[in-house]
């Protein structure tokens, strides 16, 4: 309660009754004005030890990221409390010192059995759609940058309204989406999240949307009206990705994919420095495998 911005904080977590500590952490709450920051986002996270080597290689890089995000499939079978002891164990240095913003997968809530665990688990914004259950789908700014978080499992339609009304009062340089199911790639298609939620990418100047669900990395073109457009011409650039380890496999040519390949666990590092971005897909032994920029 009450802190300040751009301020960090020492503090421990225990039970006073018995006298028993964690050991002091620290944390760093978000500035009130724009300064140059970088974040960490990961695809799916969802058979937990297997990420480990990417979530160290991500903080060895960017010790002092100052939030991250995942994009759906957090964790494999969301009903099962286990799986959330892992998930906080496996990212503890991550998680004890850095915001984690995650987006709903459909493991998440497998079997269509709801988001209790996920709100349980989770201490998430509550400023989503008013006619959603809290926590599903969420909003936060950081400097100079938006971030909009939706739940894929749930009609793009309904959020629509909300997620337009979020970008179009937001003056934020940069805006990002997150949300699990991606509108293209090699597999299913989302025709729903492309035509509707793309639209309003287009409309207000949507930067990036992470996504997941297929395990293999993809960056788009930016996509401008369904269609792949120039580097450094309007258009939101998607990036598929996958943070765990997954089987080399043979991709179909597709005219909106500018990058895409398969076999390599990654996470993205986006760095901001006022109206430059520089986005690098890294993966556990440090090497960028990917890298692009944006300027405004």
């Amino acid at each position: 309660r009450d802190l300040r911005p751009g301020t960090t904080y020492t503090y421990q977590a225990g039970f006073p009754d018995s006298d028993a500590w964690s050991a002091p952490q620290t944390f760093t709450t978000a500035p009130s004005q724009t300064v140059p920051f970088t974040f960490l986002a990961f695809g799916d996270t969802q058979s937990l030890e297997p990420w480990q080597p990417t979530v160290e290689a991500a903080l060895k890089a960017y010790p002092n990221a100052a939030f991250a995000t995942i994009a759906g499939d957090v964790v494999d079978t969301g009903q099962n409390r286990d799986q959330w002891d892992r998930l906080f164990h496996v990212a503890k240095p991550l998680v004890s010192r850095i915001p984690l913003m995650p987006a709903l997968g459909n493991h998440d809530i497998i079997d269509g059995l709801g988001a209790a665990m996920w709100r349980a688990s989770l201490a998430l914004p509550e400023n989503g759609p008013p006619h959603l259950e809290p926590e599903r789908a969420y909003s936060f700014e950081y400097s100079n940058a938006l971030v909009i978080v939706l739940d894929s499992g749930l009609s793009a339609m309904d959020q629509a309204p909300w997620l337009e009304e979020t970008l179009a009062n937001s003056d934020a340089t940069w805006k990002f989406a997150v949300h699990h199911f991606p509108p293209y790639s090699a597999e299913d298609p989302y025709p729903q999240i492309e035509s509707l939620w793309g639209y309003l990418f287009d409309k207000y100047g949507l930067d990036i949307a992470f996504e997941g669900h297929f395990h293999y990395y993809m960056r788009s073109h930016p996509m401008y009206r369904g269609r792949p457009q120039a580097q450094g011409e309007p258009g939101t650039t998607h990036v598929l990705s996958i943070a765990i380890p997954n089987r080399e496999r043979k991709l179909p040519p597709a005219d909106y994919a500018k990058v895409q390949f398969t076999g390599v666990p990654l996470f993205q590092a986006v760095e901001i420095d006022g109206d430059t971005l520089t986005c690098k897909s890294i993966d556990p032994n440090g090497l960028v495998r990917d890298e692009f920029v944006l300027s405004k």
